[in-house]
């Protein structure tokens, strides 16, 4: 008898404990579509506020490069299609193609003066395949896009062992669609 009670106790507590979580869950989905409303709101808000962006942009700092050197890389690379920088970089780390480059140096073929900066279009050659990874990343058109700043400048030279300066620079390659309007004009 004293089980068949505690069988009749558990059955009314499950039959008045059914209408709660009935309850609990309407309240549940009220509150879940709150929720959803805010997250679509904020995807929007994202959606508008993020313009297409125009350029890709790639910086090194402190690069162990010599400075004169990747200015003259710089040159050889500025105002190209990305891809063709790449074939122009690894020609010269191919020792294929030489960079035109001002001072004692000796006359390369087809040209006064030139170099084979080796190490400079090795760090150079990263560069340029971020720079284009970006650009993919960015959503521009890789036909239509041209390195439109290639800039290397002094970093911070510290000291090394026998008082020598380290030789050190910052790169800066950006990267931008060439549009048709402006070539026709």
């Amino acid at each position: 008898m004293a089980e068949e009670k505690e069988i009749k106790n558990r059955e009314e507590k499950k039959v008045e404990e059914k209408p709660e979580n009935t309850q609990q869950k309407v309240e549940k989905k009220e509150t879940e579509k709150p929720k959803q409303e805010e997250k679509a709101k904020v995807e929007e808000k994202k959606e508008k506020e993020i313009p297409k962006k125009t350029e890709a942009k790639v910086r090194g700092l402190d690069l162990r490069m010599s400075t004169k050197k990747s200015v003259a890389l710089c040159n050889l690379i500025r105002n190209k299609k990305i891809e063709d920088a790449l074939k122009k970089v690894e020609e010269v780390i191919k020792m294929k193609r030489a960079v035109k480059i001002k001072g004692e140096y000796a006359h390369k073929k087809g040209m006064a003066s030139g170099i084979y900066p080796l190490n400079a279009a090795k760090i150079l050659h990263k560069l340029l395949k971020a720079l284009h990874a970006n650009s993919i990343n960015n959503g521009l058109e890789i036909e239509k896009t041209i390195i439109s700043i290639a800039k290397a400048d002094i970093a911070s030279r510290p000291f090394r062992s026998g008082n020598r300066k380290a030789k050190r620079t910052h790169v800066l390659l950006v990267a931008k669609e060439k549009n048709k309007e402006k070539n026709n004009k």
